[in-house]
């Protein structure tokens, strides 16, 4: 799969496993580097969209993955995958009527939304990650565009 990150704060790298299998150049150096005993090892759990990780002296954010990389990650309930959680941290976050008002003011009233127009309304206002964004974005796809009304629909909030 492929994920996109940028490195600290500077411009984007991205790593990409070939279709033959082989592993990518860069990940056979990264599993060979070998960890001082003060260092921790970065576990499964540590990679989501939006989280920073540290790695050889420096800072990643992941910025993105692929379809299949999100998918694997719903399927194998990765803590930042699961519908359920973010549905209830959103509601949770809803149960403020304010919150409700700047959601729809925020969100454009037609047209279909960008997975980055929901992550740009949604983390500011919300404690939702990016991660938890995509994962709503995706659920909201399978059932056709996402729009401001599927949202609201999904959150069983009344259009306006």
């Amino acid at each position: 799969g492929q994920t996109a990150v940028r490195k600290g704060g500077r411009g984007t790298v991205s790593s990409r496993t070939p279709a033959c299998g082989a592993p990518h150049p860069l990940h056979a150096r990264l599993s060979s580097y070998h960890l001082l005993p003060s260092q921790t090892l970065i576990s499964e759990k540590d990679i989501w969209v939006g989280a920073v990780i540290p790695l050889a002296g420096r800072r990643f954010e992941l910025l993105a993955a692929d379809n299949f990389t999100l998918q694997h990650m719903e399927l194998a309930a990765h803590p930042m995958a699961r519908l359920g959680d973010a549905l209830t941290t959103l509601g949770q976050a809803l149960s403020d009527g304010k919150l409700v008002q700047q959601l729809r003011a925020a969100l454009p009233l037609h047209g279909v939304l960008s997975v980055e127009e929901l992550a740009g309304v949604l983390t500011q206002r919300t404690s939702l990650t990016r991660h938890q964004v995509f994962t709503l974005h995706r659920h909201l796809a399978r059932r056709g565009p996402v729009t401001t009304a599927a949202l609201l629909e999904t959150l069983l909030l009344p259009p306006s």
